[in-house]
């Protein structure tokens, strides 16, 4: 196998997001309170959180990472943000699950989250779709949407 090819399997494997998702992110304080639920206009994934109290939440990813040159569309560290959030409550909920579109433009309002990316139960235990992959651009980090529509829906065990 090439050099080039083992780059790529570890850049576009999935296991490497649960990974990262387990590290601490890095510690920052807010210098003003935030009051408001915001919801961004374009997102690739949705998380669905199931509490045990009854209460469900969803968070939308922020694809788009901005810093001081400009920004770029990133897939794969909004996903590790949104598994970090699966993380950070385990324990309070019985089901946490995150879905993705395969729209070519994301629009929160408009499109429908229908694919299961993955699923993870209160024990802990967790199920992944084995169609994701991520292509690596220029610039851009996005989720492969050919591969990913190849599968099904949900998730097979």
């Amino acid at each position: 196998m090439e050099a080039t090819n083992i780059f790529d399997t570890a850049l576009t494997d999935l296991r490497a997001a649960f990974d990262k998702s387990a590290q601490d992110p890095r510690n920052y304080s807010r210098k003003k309170a935030v009051n408001e639920f915001y919801t961004p206009d374009y997102a690739r994934y949705k998380l669905v959180i199931y509490y045990k109290d009854g209460r469900s939440r969803w968070y939308y990813s922020y694809d788009l990472i901005k810093f001081q040159g400009g920004s770029r569309l990133d897939e794969y560290e909004s996903m590790v943000k949104l598994l970090r959030i699966i993380k950070n409550n385990a324990g309070l909920y019985k089901t946490a699950v995150l879905y993705a579109t395969t729209e070519e433009i994301p629009e929160v309002k408009k499109v429908n989250y229908n694919y299961e990316i993955a699923k993870y139960n209160f024990y802990g235990t967790y199920v992944s779709n084995k169609y994701v992959a991520f292509l690596p651009g220029e610039t851009d980090y996005k989720l492969d949407l050919i591969k990913l529509k190849v599968g099904t829906k949900k998730i097979e065990k």
